[in-house]
């Protein structure tokens, strides 16, 4: 499961655009809120529905393991890739970019991981991975 903790600062069309496409007066602002909210809802709605991220955003990967290969959920992949988790004692920790390669040719890309450290009981999801996706 994933949840985009940095929000995109632009949109993937413009306001601009979209009146030309839609036929509206560019001149006539009287719509200009509702018609910037649909592009947000429309780029949300493509974002979750193919699992890719339009423009430049954070996301957070949250697992309840460490699985051999771990596929980013959110593509393409564009860099800032950090992965925490719950140690046995429950304290977070950083894993070593050293215990993982990152495969971001592959489709979706993949983390392989290796020395799979013990993790924390005590919390559902004990594996947090963060990155940057988009284009």
């Amino acid at each position: 499961m994933y949840k985009v903790t940095v929000n995109p600062t632009v949109e993937p069309i413009t306001l601009a655009e979209l009146k030309v496409q839609a036929r509206y007066e560019v001149a006539d602002t009287s719509q200009d809120t509702l018609l910037n909210n649909k592009i947000a809802a429309a780029r949300a709605w493509i974002e979750r529905y193919c699992q890719i991220a339009m423009t430049t955003q954070t996301i957070e990967m949250r697992i309840p393991f460490f699985p051999n290969y771990i596929p980013l959920e959110v593509t393409p992949y564009l860099s800032t890739l950090v992965i925490k988790y719950q140690d046995e004692d429950d304290a977070q920790q950083t894993f070593s970019a050293a215990n993982y390669d990152l495969n971001e040719y592959s489709a979706p890309p993949l983390i392989k991981v290796d020395n799979i450290p013990t993790l924390s009981y005590l919390t559902s999801n004990p594996v947090h991975i963060t990155y940057v996706a988009g284009y």
